[in-house]
C-alpha cells in the first residue's frame, strides 16, 4: 500500500514543479490568431500556455473563414497569396491528418456582374498570367436556376473556407491535453514583468503575446501606437425556404456561402458604432442586397456581429515592443485571416527562434516611430 506521507510530500514537489514551470511564450486569446500561434511554437518545441476566456464570442468563431484568392473591387490577388494560399493548405491539412478532423472544405466563387463593365473587365483580367490559376472564363446566361445573372458571371478558383469553429476547438483539446490552457478574463493588473520573465497568475514565461483580436486596441501597451482602424461586421446564418441544391459561394456585393450547417449571408462593414450587438439595420441591409440576386427567400437562424481587428494599414502586426521586449502582440488577421495567419505564424517562429527580423510591412516596428 502507497505511503502516505510519501503521496503527499510526492504531490507537493508535483505541485511546486509545476508552478516553477517556466513557459517560452504565454499567449493570450485563443482565436484564429492565438491558436495558430500557439500551434505552431509548439511545432517549433516552445513551450506555450494560452489564456482565453471562452465564456466570451471572439470575431474567428463568427467569421465564415472564407478563403478568396481575389479582392473584387479591383480584380488583383490577394496580397502575396502565391505564398500564403499553399502554405495554409499545407498547415491545416496536416491538423487535419494528425488529428482526424475535416477543416478545409473547397468552394467555387460565383462572382455575379452588375453590369456590362464588370462583364468586360472580368475578360480582360482573367487572361493575365497572374491571374489564370483563379479566374475562369466569364459566361451569360445562369450557372444556377435560383441565382440572377443578367449580366453574366465568372468563377473564382482555388477559394473555400476554413471550419473555424471545429480548427478552435482542435487547437484547444490539444492545449487541454497538455496542460497549457486556462479559461480566464485576461487582467493587466495581474501581470508582473520582471528582468528576466513574466508573470501572471502563478503562470511563469519568457514573453507575453497578445492575440486577443479587436480588444488589443484597447490594449494600454498598444493603445497609445494607434495600430487598428476597426470595423463592424454582421453576418445571418440562414436556411432556404425550399430545396435549392447549390453547395459553392455565390458573390455581389455579399456573399452567400453554403457552410458545415446552414448558409452565411454577410458582410456588413460599420465603423461608427462599434460593437458586438446585432442590429435590424444590418439584417435588412443584407436581406435586401441578398433578394435582388437571389430567386427563394431564407428563414434566418443567427443573426451575429464582431469586431475586425483591421489594422490602418490593411497588414498583419507582428512583434515585441522595443521598449518592452517581453511584450509582444501577433494580431491584424483582417478578412484574408484564414490564408494568413499560418504563414504569419512561421514568420513570427523564425523571428524568435532563429533571430530573423521579420518584414517590415508586418513588423511592429513600422508604429513604433
Amino acid at each position: 500500500m502507497y505511503n502516505r506521507e510519501f503521496f503527499i510530500v510526492d504531490l507537493f514537489f508535483g505541485l511546486m514543479s509545476t508552478q516553477q514551470k517556466i513557459y517560452d511564450y504565454l499567449i493570450v486569446g485563443q482565436g484564429l490568431a492565438g491558436s495558430t500561434l500557439a500551434y505552431t511554437l509548439l511545432q517549433h518545441n516552445q513551450k506555450v500556455f494560452v489564456i482565453d476566456n471562452e465564456n466570451k464570442n471572439n470575431s474567428s468563431r463568427v467569421a465564415a473563414g472564407i478563403i478568396n484568392p481575389i479582392v473584387f473591387k479591383r480584380l488583383t490577388l490577394s496580397w502575396k497569396v502565391n505564398t500564403l494560399l499553399p502554405f495554409a493548405h499545407h498547415f491545416y491539412q496536416e491538423i487535419e491528418k494528425r488529428q482526424n478532423v475535416k477543416l478545409l472544405h473547397n468552394r467555387i466563387i460565383y462572382r455575379i456582374f452588375t453590369n456590362e463593365d464588370e462583364y468586360n473587365f472580368w475578360q480582360q483580367q482573367c487572361n493575365e498570367p497572374h491571374l489564370i490559376d483563379y479566374l475562369s472564363e466569364p459566361k451569360k446566361g445562369d450557372f444556377n436556376k435560383n441565382f440572377q445573372t443578367s449580366f453574366g458571371y465568372g468563377k473564382v478558383l482555388q477559394a473555400g473556407f476554413l471550419d473555424t469553429n471545429t480548427y478552435l476547438d482542435t487547437v484547444k483539446k490539444l492545449l487541454i491535453a497538455q496542460n497549457a490552457f486556462r479559461n480566464d478574463d485576461f487582467q493587466s493588473g495581474a501581470l508582473s514583468i520582471a528582468q528576466n520573465h513574466i508573470t501572471y497568475k502563478g503562470i511563469k514565461a519568457k514573453k507575453i503575446v497578445f492575440c486577443q483580436g479587436w480588444q488589443d486596441a484597447e490594449n494600454p501597451f498598444f493603445k497609445s501606437l494607434n495600430i487598428f482602424k476597426l470595423t463592424k461586421g454582421e453576418v445571418l446564418s440562414v436556411q432556404p425556404n425550399n430545396a435549392i441544391r447549390f453547395n459553392e459561394e455565390v458573390s455581389k456585393n455579399i456573399f452567400f456561402l453554403k457552410h458545415i450547417t446552414d448558409y452565411k449571408l454577410g458582410a456588413t462593414y460599420e465603423w461608427k458604432e462599434l460593437n458586438t450587438c446585432p442590429t435590424e439595420k444590418a439584417k435588412n441591409e443584407l436581406l435586401e442586397k441578398f433578394y435582388k440576386f437571389s430567386n427563394f427567400k431564407v428563414t434566418i437562424n443567427k443573426h451575429q456581429a464582431q469586431i475586425r481587428p483591421t489594422v490602418r494599414d490593411r497588414r498583419p502586426v507582428i512583434g515585441f515592443l522595443a521598449n518592452n521586449p517581453k511584450i509582444g502582440i501577433f494580431n491584424g488577421l483582417g478578412t484574408k485571416g484564414v490564408m494568413i495567419a499560418p504563414w504569419l505564424a512561421h514568420q513570427f517562429a523564425l523571428a524568435e527562434i532563429n533571430n530573423i527580423p521579420a518584414e517590415k510591412e508586418i513588423s511592429l516596428k513600422r508604429f513604433e516611430k
